[in-house]
């Protein structure tokens, strides 16, 4: 009987054993210590992915809700004469931006560090240091 696959899925077969059991099996057999969620390193990187992945959702709600002000008449003549309608507005989340560095503010509003906002790549940081 022929079976493809690669060395994991090989190991998982011959051991009886399912993905991460196999995968810490042939790290331990090639001397590889596997990064852990209990490294207090890992812990902060799961927990900056996790916040900006909040400034994401927010950034794109804020901007949305902008779409509808009465400051976005541009936006919203444009939206009208693309012929979008409101679901599809809704839909993929299409929305609006006033000043350059009104997200900024908005995010700090929410209580989100400088380095999380910066690691969102959604803001910037000019020469003079100030963030955007």
């Amino acid at each position: 009987m022929e079976c493809g696959g690669n060395v994991i899925h090989f190991i998982s077969k011959i051991e009886n054993l399912d993905f991460k059991p196999s995968l810490e099996l042939l790290a331990e057999k090639a001397g590889i210590t596997l990064p852990t969620l209990e490294n207090g390193q890992d812990a902060d990187k799961l927990r900056l992915k996790d916040k900006v992945y909040q400034i994401n959702k927010f950034t794109a709600q804020y901007f949305h809700e902008n779409l509808y002000k009465p400051n976005a008449k541009l936006a919203q003549e444009y939206v009208k004469k693309r012929k979008l309608d409101n679901n599809t507005l809704k839909t993929f989340s299409i929305g609006f931006s006033t000043n350059f560095d009104e997200l900024y503010k908005a995010l700090k509003s929410q209580g989100f560090t400088d380095e999380e906002i910066l690691a969102s790549s959604l803001v910037g940081k000019s020469r003079k240091r100030t963030i955007f």
